[in-house]
């Protein structure tokens, strides 16, 4: 079952008491969205939404709902960033790790442990965003005890070469599979890149490159 995940970010810091999504707005959220499974972050800063549902839910009917119920500011018109199937995993997963930053990845990835407990006792929470979540909590342990990501300021790049040196042993044997072509994941290739991975396939084609980039054109291309 395919999930997806909407991102909004507020023009104006909304204030601090965040308003709380009760048994009985969850479960009309749920039957407008056809939703199996419903979890959401929000924040003073935006919010995130992630569904897992038959079909990808409309980003405007999501917008709409949630405006009605006060989870979304009124003069907040701009769409949501939609992301679905392995991007939208792919950005559950890097809360769960915590790999957003050091600062706001910590402070997500104890929001989304919060939300989680929160909507399993509500029965939003299935089979599907169970998995993620614990497939988060184990690459959680992994990048904490084998990297020094939690321990000092550095890039997430480094620390995703360090991880998989690790896992998977020399560089020259490794094949780095992409998924997606976002400008942070081209940044963290182009660095993988330095590093000595040479055996570079990319699913989702090759995105924008960073101006210093070593990466050469046509890479992953084979």
């Amino acid at each position: 079952m395919p999930v997806s995940s909407y991102k909004y970010l507020f023009t104006e810091t909304e204030p601090q008491q965040v308003p709380v999504i009760t048994q009985r707005t969850l479960r009309e959220l749920q039957d407008i969205m056809a939703a199996e499974e419903w979890l959401m972050l929000r924040h003073a800063e935006g919010c995130e939404v992630f569904l897992v549902s038959d079909a990808v839910p409309d980003e405007h009917k999501l917008r709409i709902a949630l405006r009605e119920r006060k989870l979304l500011p009124e003069n907040d018109g701009d769409p949501g960033i939609v992301q679905t199937s392995r991007e939208a995993i792919g950005r559950f997963l890097e809360i769960a790790v915590g790999a957003c930053g050091t600062v706001n990845g910590v402070r997500l990835m104890e929001m989304l442990q919060r939300e989680y407990s929160r909507m399993q006792e509500m029965g939003a929470v299935g089979s599907v965003l169970n998995w993620l979540f614990q497939r988060g909590i184990w690459l959680h342990e992994k990048v904490r005890q084998e990297t020094t990501f939690f321990r000092f300021a550095v890039e997430p790049a480094a620390v995703i070469d360090e991880l998989a040196q690790k896992i998977l042993g020399s560089q020259s044997r490794s094949r780095l599979v992409v998924i997606g072509n976002s400008v942070p994941q081209m940044h963290i290739v182009d660095e993988l890149y330095r590093q000595g991975y040479r055996q570079i396939t990319f699913l989702g084609g090759v995105g924008e490159l960073p101006g210093h980039s070593v990466l050469p054109v046509g890479a992953g291309s084979e």
